[in-house]
């Protein structure tokens, strides 16, 4: 198997540049410091050249060191999230080849039920949908486009976390706050994200929107208590309120929601709950 890997270097595309290099897997990483992506030309005759079995989006823009950073960088966050991601799927369509393209959870807010969003649900924190971040509005639409694509793996992505310190890290970043917003939220195993991707691959699963988050759902105020336990007897204090939060700690609204994980479960790849995800990981750090 031979894969193109766009965004190796950074902090989810080098989760799988690691996991891709470690199953003796052919992996050829593109970055920005190597070619500009947009450059649809030669992206496209790179990847002809190569000739690959598969593509993987893991580029796009988040902003530093946070998603207020979109509100000021508009240009950059719609080329990297929206531009790049009609490019990949235009050079992926011609040349018939399934790729995997990146996205998020960001663009819900809240639960539909106790299980969470499915993803047969419409975006509800996005710009048909508003208020929104700019970085969820672009990622809404970066799907939409592809939605019905059939080359395309839409792997959403929730907040990030595992055993391992670095500042994109959850519980990372959890740590180096002093005052914290208690929100539930679907989360992410970094690791056991990339796997599942993997697998959706590796099994020819049917192409689509796939919610790749650990089962259930937690709290701030849980997480807290774990971290607490096993790694600091720092006093957290938490702001009152969203309005106190919005006022004193971010530019642009936060995306706090709960995602359904069933359609991934049904493929036979089995993740597990995010609770024990995350005390294992605490356990680790």
């Amino acid at each position: 198997m031979k894969i193109v890997l766009l965004g190796y270097k950074g902090y989810v595309g080098n989760k799988f540049y690691k996991y891709l290099k470690e199953k003796d897997i052919e992996v050829y990483g593109l970055s920005r410091e190597n070619l500009n992506l947009l450059d649809d030309q030669k992206l496209n005759q790179i990847i002809k050249n190569v000739e690959p079995d598969y593509v993987i989006n893991a580029a796009g823009y988040t902003g530093k060191p946070n998603v207020d950073a979109c509100e000021t960088n508009k240009k950059d966050c719609w080329q990297g999230n929206v531009t790049l991601t009609k490019i990949v799927s235009k050079i992926c369509n011609d040349l018939k080849l399934k790729y995997i393209q990146l996205s998020s959870g960001c663009i819900y807010s809240g639960s539909k039920n106790i299980q969470g969003f499915t993803e047969d649900d419409q975006p509800n924190f996005s710009f048909d949908k508003p208020p929104c971040s700019y970085y969820s509005g672009t990622k809404a639409v970066a799907e939409d486009i592809i939605k019905n694509d059939e080359f395309a793996y839409v792997c959403r992505l929730r907040i990030p976390f595992n055993h391992e310190k670095d500042q994109k890290n959850y519980i990372t970043k959890l740590l180096n706050y002093n005052t914290l917003l208690n929100a539930t939220n679907s989360l992410s195993n970094i690791d056991e994200f990339v796997d599942a991707c993997f697998y959706l691959l590796k099994n020819e699963c049917p192409t689509g929107i796939y919610n790749i988050t650990n089962t259930g759902s937690t709290n701030t105020i849980e997480v807290v208590k774990m971290l607490n336990k096993y790694i600091t007897k720092k006093e957290f204090k938490f702001f009152n309120d969203d309005e106190q939060f919005y006022s004193t700690a971010a530019k642009t609204l936060r995306s706090n929601c709960v995602l359904d994980n069933s359609k991934l479960q049904k493929t036979g790849f089995k993740i597990t709950d995010v609770k024990n995800s995350l005390l294992n990981s605490i356990k680790k750090y």
